[in-house]
């Protein structure tokens, strides 16, 4: 059977390729040295699929097909879509369409989930960025999914934990051999094409850690409109992070680092959820 082999969450800000060296010599050699320990780690855990849990920044669906999940089931991805100046240009990504379809039919069947399917995604920097730093070879079979994190209505808190947790048995009732490894990826706070753009409230991102740290899942998915209000736009996407602590059962998260990076326009964290299938 299919094991989980380890649980992870990241920023995944454009600005991250953009804008790097703007962010300052220390800020970067932290970011680069949690981002490059992911991989080191995943290396150990000798995976070979990755889950990504993300956002389409409407590259895919629109307000006229936005679905609350999607996941995709190629057996290749090209890009970034977005300009992320890659050293490569275009890059070649492996699917693991096996692995995905069964995901998929396990969620229609055994779970409270009708995810969307797509054979064709445009995978912009919310896949693209925990990827380039983590993963540098592009080499790591890949499954994007996605949860609506931009548009209302949003999922509530609770159904991002649940759908981790889908996400978790699914995998773990695929009959093959994979080892697999969930990324969650966005935030932290931050205000996009808002009033405040730029802004990132340090006391918002301090709740976000403490609570993470904690594994307070019941505390993360109890937060009020108001206090995610106050984690900008760009801070409903808590939600992926959610959805990676529910994959990993609700176990507090390792803080492999945070910063408040103003040149990235996010608070910045990378976590390890430290789970692994039994």
């Amino acid at each position: 059977m299919a094991k989980i082999v380890g649980v992870f969450a990241t920023g995944h800000a454009p600005n991250l390729v953009t804008t790097w060296d703007r962010a300052g010599e220390d800020v970067c050699r932290r970011s680069l040295e949690a981002f490059q320990e992911i991989g080191r780690r995943v290396k150990a855990a000798e995976a070979t699929a990755l889950i990504t849990i993300s956002n389409d920044h409407f590259n895919n669906f629109f307000l006229n097909n936005l679905p609350a999940y999607a996941i995709g089931v190629a057996d290749r991805w090209i890009g970034p879509e977005d300009d992320l100046r890659y050293e490569r240009g275009l890059v070649s990504i492996p699917g693991s369409p096996a692995l995905a379809k069964h995901i998929v039919q396990h969620m229609y069947q055994h779970e409270s989930f009708d995810p969307a399917v797509s054979h064709y995604l445009k995978l912009d920097h919310g896949t693209f960025v925990p990827v380039r730093y983590t993963f540098p070879e592009f080499d790591l079979p890949l499954i994007p999914t996605f949860q609506n994190c931009v548009q209302p209505p949003l999922p509530t808190l609770k159904r991002a934990a649940q759908y981790g947790a889908a996400l978790r048995r699914a995998v773990e009732s695929f009959p093959g051999d994979e080892r697999v490894v969930v990324v969650g990826a966005g935030g932290m706070s931050h205000f996009i094409g808002v009033p405040g753009q730029g802004r990132i409230n340090e006391d918002f991102d301090q709740l976000w850690v403490r609570l993470f740290r904690e594994g307070d899942l019941d505390g993360l998915t109890a937060l009020s409109q108001g206090q995610m209000a106050e984690g900008g736009n760009g801070g409903e996407e808590i939600r992926n992070w959610i959805a990676a602590m529910g994959c990993a059962d609700g176990r507090p998260a390792e803080w492999l680092m945070y910063a408040p990076v103003p040149a990235w326009l996010i608070g910045m964290g990378v976590v390890d959820f430290h789970y692994a299938s039994r």
